[in-house]
């Protein structure tokens, strides 16, 4: 795309992968399932106390 176009790309993306390896796709989907399930436990945690209290 040459340097414009990464340039865009860059500015546009939510996340940026700067080497040439794909499989890092892989481990940031590994890595991100147990994050998300571990925010839906502490946000529900939370909004549990707050109408408790």
């Amino acid at each position: 795309m040459g340097g414009l176009g990464s340039d865009v790309a860059i500015e546009t993306a939510d996340v940026i992968i700067q080497t040439d390896q794909p499989s890092k796709v892989v481990r940031a989907i590994k890595i991100s399932v147990p994050l998300v399930k571990l925010f839906g436990k502490t946000l529900s945690w939370h909004l549990a106390l707050k109408l408790l209290f």
